[in-house]
């Protein structure tokens, strides 16, 4: 063990990502994948994906899901 790895402070270990924060970095990576004036069949689906992921936050943002 190196004099550096023993005078840092222990690292805290972040809580797992909850249910609400992994829907929202699912659409956020999901959004720039949106090409205006598509209409393909994958641009469609990423649509679709998109505002499945944005009813279901707003969902438990209100506390109904």
């Amino acid at each position: 063990m190196s004099f550096a790895s023993r005078s840092l402070p222990p690292e805290s270990e972040d809580p797992p990502p909850s249910r609400r924060d992994l829907l929202q970095m699912e659409r956020e990576a999901l959004i720039p994948l949106v090409r205006p004036r598509m209409r393909t069949e994958r641009q469609l689906r990423i649509r679709r994906r998109i505002a499945l992921l944005t009813e279901q936050l707003m969902q438990e943002e209100t506390g109904n899901g």
